[in-house]
């Protein structure tokens, strides 16, 4: 009835009745393989809340991503020693707090006009509880599964037990405090594992190092023993550039920000001549394949709406001026 009006009345738009099928096959029907494709983040101004307070915002999504092992750590350990109870409620207020750091609200009313009003600040150190909650109930958690765990590894002692919780083998990197004396070996080659000294302590070197092979949700034990010769500390690199086969980054030598960031897959390249300045300098795009022969570049002042993933260059502008309402 309403759209038997409007056609009457006006000649385009022309209003027809459909389910999502119709719809999507009239675009179909019309732009066939040619459908203009736009990609990046341009959602509402709410969730940049986020943002003014981001330190914190991290921290709960480190804790996010490490709450299933928690889960899977404690539940492994109740079936192998059926003494021990998952703590149900503990997980529940562990999500609990991580939920309550994601929702919506990030600051009082005044925040933005008044952000060191005792109002403002206030409601910021509830907020910032959330998550610093969140981050030591799955540090216990974890610790106490792995606990559980670690006594019914016949291991023997100094021994270092690395524990997989995803369900496929795989490979990672590990850091824990190591005696100035002591050294780690593979039992199963008898070889010494490189380590990388991350800061020195008194007695002891914070160290890190990449555990190869882990057997899904299995373990794999390493053994500390004492040392021929105690770890150095690597000398600095001189380049400026970090590169894998997927990325290429160049670092600013005077300050150490990011200057560039170039995807080799082609999704995504962002260079900034400053990124600690990022929202008052221009920037280039480019988008290439590991041949080099697919890309292009554009610079311009539109580096407050930075795009994720781009094709064409004439999108780019576009994209940018639609965010920045022009």
């Amino acid at each position: 009835m309403l759209a038997g009006k409007w056609n009457t009345k006006w000649a385009y738009p022309r209003i027809e009745y459909s389910g999502f099928h119709d719809a999507l096959e009239t675009i179909r029907q019309q732009f066939g393989d040619n459908i203009p494709t736009y990609s990046g983040d341009g959602g509402p101004y709410w969730e940049l809340g986020i943002g003014s307070d981001a330190y914190y915002a991290a921290m709960e999504r480190v804790s996010e991503s490490r709450g299933p092992s928690a889960e899977k750590l404690l539940t492994i350990a109740s079936l192998i020693n059926p003494r021990i109870s998952v703590d149900k409620a503990a997980l529940d207020d562990m999500w609990r707090n991580m939920l309550l750091t994601d929702e919506h609200t990030w600051g009082a009313a005044n925040s933005v006009i008044d952000p060191e009003s005792s109002e403002a600040t206030s409601q910021l150190e509830v907020k910032d509880s959330f998550p610093i909650r969140a981050r030591a109930a799955v540090d216990s958690l974890m610790k106490a599964g792995m606990a559980t765990l670690a006594d019914s590894i016949p291991a023997g002692a100094s021994s270092l037990i690395v524990f997989n919780s995803l369900n496929w083998p795989r490979g990672g990197v590990v850091e824990f405090d190591l005696s100035k004396k002591q050294e780690l070996a593979d039992p199963a080659s008898g070889s010494v594992v490189p380590l990388q000294l991350v800061r020195e302590e008194n007695q002891l070197n914070h160290v890190r190092f990449v555990a190869q092979e882990v057997p899904a949700l299995g373990y794999k034990v390493y053994q500390i023993r004492d040392a021929a010769a105690s770890i150095t500390r690597p000398a600095p690199l001189q380049s400026t550039v970090l590169e894998s086969p997927y990325y290429r980054v160049e670092l600013d030598p005077a300050s150490g920000a990011v200057r560039s960031i170039y995807d080799k897959d082609g999704f995504a390249d962002s260079s900034r001549a400053s990124w600690q300045d990022s929202f008052r300098h221009s920037h280039a795009i480019r988008v290439g394949s590991t041949d080099g022969e697919h890309g292009y570049s554009h610079a311009g002042n539109c580096d407050q709406y930075p795009v994720i993933r781009a094709r064409k260059e004439d999108r780019v502008c576009r994209r940018h001026r639609e965010g920045q309402g022009t």
